[in-house]
């Protein structure tokens, strides 16, 4: 089962996509180190317990038609309750959320968050036999291999068995080979779970060099072999990616895998009791504090400071039984059951960098978090290729998504009428998008917008290239302009389209004639062939500000940028894609 998507747009060329809609989930570019985790998938219908730790927050599902329904609406408070799951769909939180699958005590592998995709995973079960593997393709159609009972080499051994996954869909299989490793290798980012006949269900995590944990346990490299190194808080190898399974350390029965470096967060959620927890930190100075709702406020638990670093990472465990503030002692102080810290069921961890977090529940089974950055609205990224960066001025943008150039995927957006808010709108004032960077077209250029804009009486911008041309705008008759010229002046559309939600796609090609084409909701309605600019690769963009002034006032729901000239037929393939958003 998979979600499925709407007419398909064109990729080819496109090297930036900004969608106000899909900005709900900031999870589908996997391997960024700074992701989000508002997107979750479903392989078992069940009762998930969601944790909403921020205001305003709506937990949305999406269905196989792409179809959405609103399950939870939160007010000003932070909230945590429960709502029923359906296997093949998927779970937006409009602001991030945790949430857990909890049909049963033990089934922490039937929803997974889609920013957790990897392309090798490993794992290990003792018990519970057969254990079954599910695997959801999120973006690509996928090859996935699998390699059981310990396979010689490993990932570069020789497969059990190979399993095509088509885009949006799962598959399952099972292996008997209880007390030994399996590994997997994919083609394309996918997100696993596993789960034992009766216990030991978990979220696989992708296997990364550096894995944080809270015990010496299980650990292998994807090759099959023992790592450089197996310690307490960490298990990493000089040069292979690494998996580390720790299994029923509590009263229950339970198992949980680390968490590599790449995926770690500084904020965390938790929907429950809770009887312990270990705090990992691969980074110096960082300052964690936990908190519980309780008595309709924020509590501060405890605060922690770990200096660690990569290789040496610093660790605190605190349980029930000797509360914040005392350190547990003994040879294990895992192990067993705890006291509950109190009766709190939603809690936050928030450090000052990213770190690791292992809990026992109210079943005292173990639970490895997965979270999300403090900066809970945008994301940002070193990796310039593919990231999500901060754009937007203001501090409430909380649908918004980036695309970086990098792009390797096909994007599909579902057809479905725009519901409520699927917008980011701008004042005309103070709101703008800062500048981005647009690969040398070598001289072909595409923009594609869709706005809403208000009557300023006054110039508002749309993109130019710091204050020069190329640039799209709305002048002070509401017109639209756009000018890849040398010369002033460039293409004005002869009716004004304020107060109207319209696609607009500006089109230069230095190679033809006409060689800059405006078009209104696929449809031309302006050419001009004149001396174009050319700039150097890359170039900066400004958007929908020039120089900080003559900002855009209106809504923006999507923006594209392609480097090569979209023909009419694709430029009308666009606008029917996207056409029934908008009602148009």
């Amino acid at each position: 089962m998979g979600v499925a998507a709407g007419p398909k747009t064109v990729t080819d060329g496109l090297v930036f996509a900004l969608d106000a809609r899909n900005a709900k989930t900031y999870d589908e570019i996997p391997g960024i180190t700074d992701h989000g985790i508002s997107d979750w998938y479903c392989f078992i219908s069940g009762t998930a317990t969601y944790s909403a730790i921020y205001s305003n927050t709506e937990i949305i599902e999406i269905d196989e038609n792409g179809n959405e329904t609103v399950l939870v609406t939160t007010g000003s408070d932070p909230q945590r309750g429960t709502f029923s799951t359906t296997a093949g769909r998927r779970y937006y939180g409009t602001r991030a959320v945790h949430l857990l699958q909890t049909t049963a005590s033990d089934d922490q592998h039937e929803l997974a968050p889609v920013s957790f995709a990897g392309t090798y995973f490993a794992h290990y079960w003792s018990r519970n036999s057969p254990t079954t593997y599910y695997a959801y393709a999120p973006q690509d159609d996928t090859t996935l291999e699998f390699f059981d009972n310990n396979a010689t080499g490993g990932v570069t051994g020789t497969a059990t068995a190979t399993h095509n996954i088509s885009r949006g869909l799962t598959t399952s299989f099972q292996s008997t080979a209880q007390g030994t490793w399996q590994f997997f290798k994919a083609n394309k980012p996918i997100i696993m779970t596993a789960g034992g006949s009766g216990w030991d269900k978990t979220i696989l995590a992708p296997a990364t060099q550096y894995t944080y944990t809270r015990l010496n346990a299980n650990e292998r490299t994807i090759n099959n072999t023992a790592p450089s190194n197996a310690g307490t808080y960490v298990t990493y190898d000089t040069s292979l990616p690494t998996a580390h399974v720790q299994i029923a350390d509590g009263a229950g029965g339970d198992c949980t895998q680390g968490i590599g470096y790449e995926y770690l967060s500084d904020t965390y959620s938790w929907g429950n009791v809770l009887s312990d927890f270990t705090l990992v930190s691969p980074y110096a100075n960082n300052v964690v504090n936990v908190s519980y709702w309780l008595n309709n406020q924020w509590n501060l638990g405890g605060s922690y400071s770990l200096n660690g670093t990569q290789t040496s990472p610093a660790g605190v465990f605190r349980n029930g039984n000797g509360g914040f503030d005392s350190a547990a002692t003994g040879t294990n102080p895992y192990s067993g059951a705890h006291s509950n810290f109190n009766t709190s069921t939603l809690w936050k961890f928030e450090g000052t960098s990213p770190f690791s977090v292992i809990i026992n529940d109210n079943a005292d089974d173990e639970e490895r978090l997965l979270g999300w950055m403090s900066n809970k609205y945008l994301r940002t990224s070193s990796n310039v290729t593919q990231s999500f960066v901060n754009l937007i001025d203001k501090d409430d943008r909380s649908r918004m998504k980036l695309y970086g150039k990098d792009l390797t995927t096909t994007i599909e957006y579902a057809g479905a009428k725009l519901s409520a808010d699927d917008y980011i709108e701008f004042d005309g004032s103070d709101d703008y998008i800062s500048s981005v960077s647009i690969p040398n077209p070598n001289g072909e250029l595409t923009c594609e917008v869709a706005i809403n804009y208000d009557s300023k009486g006054a110039y508002h911008n749309i993109f130019d290239r710091g204050s020069s041309r190329p640039m799209l705008w709305i002048d002070s008759n509401n017109k639209l302009e756009v000018s890849f010229s040398t010369a002033s002046g460039g293409i004005t559309s002869s009716d004004a389209y304020n107060g109207q939600d319209i696609v607009v796609t500006a089109v230069y090609n230095s190679n033809s004639s006409p060689g800059i084409l405006l078009y209104v909701n696929g449809n031309l309605v302006g050419t001009q062939n004149t001396t174009h600019v050319t700039w150097a690769n890359p170039s900066t963009f400004t958007l929908f500000n020039r120089s900080n002034s003559q900002t855009f006032d209106g809504k923006l729901y999507y923006l594209k940028f392609y480097t090569k000239s979209l023909t009419a037929s694709e430029v009308k393939q666009n606008f029917n894609s996207i056409r029934g958003r908008f009602g148009i």
